[in-house]
């Protein structure tokens, strides 16, 4: 049983990986066409100007930024543990790991997902305007706010984190918060 929950462990790791990697070099195609209108059009929707100006300040971009650094080392984890590297690194990320997703990744994708769907049901045009969608498709919107959700519950469901001392945890939880607030 053991080693089927590792194998499926992997095979996730990677397979979300891979997804965050895609979602990634798709939104920096958004991101490039965006740039390539603005530049020949003065007449852009300052909406839509908007989520080139400012996506380095979208938390759902940080968010997506910081599952994707986990799910790398979750990945470097597995291939580690793979193939028996045994010594004082692979615990390292093992611990790494487990700080990050229990302080960071897990409180931010439930804020992340739960507010923005929460504000797009109640009015739409707060969080992204119907005038976005010819460059933020559905499957991009629901990789950003949705995808991350189900990973999260999924990778709950079949990892075993090393958990943080709660005053770790919320010590790495309030210097992000802070960093956020300065960015």
């Amino acid at each position: 049983m053991v080693e089927v929950r590792s194998v499926l462990s992997s095979l996730c790791h990677g397979i979300f990986l891979a997804h965050h990697l895609y979602v990634c070099f798709h939104a920096r195609e958004v991101k490039v066409r965006l740039e390539k209108d603005m530049s020949q059009s003065d007449n852009l929707d300052r909406r839509v100007a908007d989520i080139n100006n400012f996506s380095a300040v979208f938390f759902t971009n940080w968010n997506l930024m910081l599952q994707t650094l986990y799910f790398a080392s979750s990945v470097l984890n597995d291939i580690l543990k793979a193939i028996h590297f045994q010594n004082g690194f692979r615990q390292k990320i093992h611990r790494f790991n487990g700080f990050l997703f229990t302080s960071i990744i897990f409180p931010c994708t439930i804020f992340v997902s739960t507010a923005f769907w929460s504000v797009f049901f109640i009015n739409r045009e707060w969080v992204l305007p119907e005038v976005c969608d010819e460059y933020v498709p559905k499957w991009l919107n629901h990789s950003i706010h949705t995808n991350v959700s189900i990973f999260l519950i999924i990778e709950v469901l079949i990892t075993n984190q090393l958990l943080p001392s709660f005053r770790s945890a919320l010590t790495g939880l309030t210097i992000l918060t802070v960093i956020y607030d300065i960015v």
